[in-house]
């Protein structure tokens, strides 16, 4: 259901060439109104049906997702903005008490296109201290790879 080109963007691999990918993260908050949460390369890791997330412990995100099990993600890949809807499966310790992993099922994916655009990305920004980025990135993936791994490495 994820499409080769996203488990490609986000398999935890070749973080350096890839610091300018990001996805959203939208969920709910207690009144009902979206979040958003902007996720970079290093905080989100797919096979072909799951999504591993890592996040802050105390942010919308995490708290959203373990009450209501739900969110969307989006990704731009392909010339088009992917629409994931998420159902979350687990809500686990990160990397350490600040941090937490959510595995969620892909439910339906929807290609958003224009007739007369391609979508380049969602998000543009540039790293403050891309070395000290990448070096977190790569310890979170760390943590994020056996929460997807129920199924081979090869699955990725």
């Amino acid at each position: 259901m994820i499409p080769p080109s996203i488990r490609q963007q986000f398999n935890g691999t070749d973080l350096e060439q890839k610091m300018g990918v990001a996805a959203i993260l939208s969920t709910t908050d207690h009144d009902g109104w979206p979040h958003l949460s902007f996720l970079s390369v290093g905080e989100v890791m797919c096979d072909h049906q799951r999504v591993a997330l890592l996040s802050w412990s105390r942010s919308h995100a995490v708290e959203s997702m373990a009450r209501t099990q739900r969110g969307v993600l989006f990704v731009a890949a392909d010339d088009v903005v992917h629409e994931m809807r998420l159902e979350a499966a687990v809500v686990s310790a990160g990397l350490d008490e600040k941090t937490r992993v959510i595995v969620a099922e892909v439910n339906t994916r929807r290609e958003n296109r224009a007739p007369y655009a391609a979508v380049g990305s969602l998000v543009d920004f540039t790293l403050d201290d891309p070395a000290a980025a990448v070096a977190r990135w790569a310890r979170q993936i760390a943590v994020l790879r056996p929460a997807l791994l129920g199924q081979s490495a090869s699955q990725l």
